[in-house]
């Protein structure tokens, strides 16, 4: 797929933006506000030009805002500018942005797929030597995949940004499990090189931190069937497919084909995707016909507190407590936010606290959030993680947007 970098090359003469104040010979003004009614928390938003802009020349911001161009359509001229930014509730920031090919964007968001070369299956197996794995764009699981093949690089697709990160179980388990990090980097690159289990444990950048088992993890789909929640037991195959890769944004597709719970059966699409300075994911989903079955939801461990809140257009749910692999007494925290017209009901499943979907022929959407308080995010308590669950409810409801 392609990835944009941005180079130093040339610096461009002009350019304009939709909505844009004003437009001089080496850059543009962009103003932007935050509701007072808005979150503290930094925030991405994409604005769309009016010209294409040559993608060889990089951009600075004033306000402590991280930009980058993104070519949308890969013809080669930026149509949008992505922006970092931070803005208090209820104030305007006027931003300016000026050609600086000496300035330096770092990767703040990243996803990849890999998958494990020079062996053989040995039915559900893949037998090699030695751990060796290329990175793939595109994928179709095999029939044989199964849990445990040690044929995907820790087991499925992972992404991450400057705060946290995750993996998606790409087998018949179809759950969300968290990596939690202990620096800013992007680190998966590096991760499961040497195998299928140090990243289960305490490393320079973190480690695996949430014991997934039987339920959903954070925010994974899957189907009714009674009082029971169905994984992909029974499936043909899935499809992952990376879309973005930039330095503020990524995302991947998976689409599920034939997935049969009961007599039904219905292919199903999603979308995931990370933005720098979040605290999580937003995960997109469709359904090839309308489901009145189909849930996500969070694994509950013993011992831990539950929080939700339901907000005027979003709510959320979410767990925190002693409920890390890092340590008996470590803490970690996580929470799902689902838009409050598509939900039908919230549930107590066995192993997961449950959202349960309205039957919809449209998209439905909901993100994903983590806390590990050994990490790089500065929240490290409860109380903490209840702030940030408002700070990110109202990030939801009421963002940062661009005045024209």
């Amino acid at each position: 797929m392609y990835k944009t970098k941005l180079s130093s090359l040339a610096l461009m003469t002009a350019f304009l933006v939709s909505g844009c104040g004003s437009q001089t010979n080496d850059g543009m003004q962009i103003k932007i506000k935050n509701p007072a009614n808005g979150s503290p928390l930094s925030q991405v938003i994409n604005v769309p030009l009016n010209n294409q802009v040559s993608m060889q020349t990089q951009y600075k911001s004033d306000h402590n805002a991280k930009v980058e161009l993104v070519d949308n359509d890969q013809d080669g001229q930026a149509d949008t500018a992505r922006l970092l930014v931070n803005v208090a509730p209820g104030q305007q920031q006027t931003l300016q942005l000026t050609a600086d090919n000496n300035v330096t964007l770092a990767d703040m968001a990243h996803v990849e797929l890999s998958r494990r070369t020079g062996g053989h299956w040995d039915g559900k197996d893949y037998k090699a030597d030695a751990f060796t794995f290329e990175p793939v764009d595109h994928f179709v699981t095999p029939p044989q995949l199964t849990d445990h093949s040690y044929y995907l690089r820790y087991e499925g697709p992972g992404w991450e940004n400057d705060k946290i990160g995750f993996r998606l179980y790409l087998d018949w388990r179809n759950a969300i499990d968290i990596y939690g990090k202990k620096t800013s980097d992007m680190v998966l690159p590096g991760v499961g090189l040497d195998g299928y289990e140090s990243y289960h444990h305490s490393s320079d950048w973190g480690q695996d931190v949430l014991k997934v088992g039987k339920a959903l993890g954070v925010g994974a789909l899957g189907r009714l069937d009674g009082d029971n929640v169905m994984h992909f037991q029974q499936h043909e195959n899935m499809t992952y497919q990376q879309l973005t890769n930039d330095k503020l944004s990524a995302s991947f597709s998976v689409d599920y084909k034939n997935w049969t719970v009961g007599d039904k059966t219905i292919d199903l699409s999603t979308h995931y995707q990370v933005n720098a300075g979040d605290n999580g994911a937003t995960i997109t989903a469709s359904t090839s016909e309308p489901v009145d079955n189909l849930v996500t939801g969070l694994v509950k461990h013993p011992n831990t507190v539950k929080l939700q809140k339901r907000g005027e257009t979003w709510g959320y749910i979410a767990r925190y407590g002693k409920q890390s692999l890092a340590g008996d007494d470590d803490e970690l925290g996580f929470a799902l936010f689902y838009r409050v017209d598509q939900v039908e009901r919230l549930l107590d499943g066995q192993y997961d606290d449950l959202v349960q979907f309205k039957p919809s022929s449209d998209s439905i959407e909901y993100h994903i959030v983590a806390l590990w308080p050994q990490g790089v995010q500065p929240q490290k308590t409860q109380q903490q993680f209840a702030e940030l669950l408002d700070q990110e409810l109202a990030k939801l409801q009421h963002p940062v947007t661009q005045v024209n």
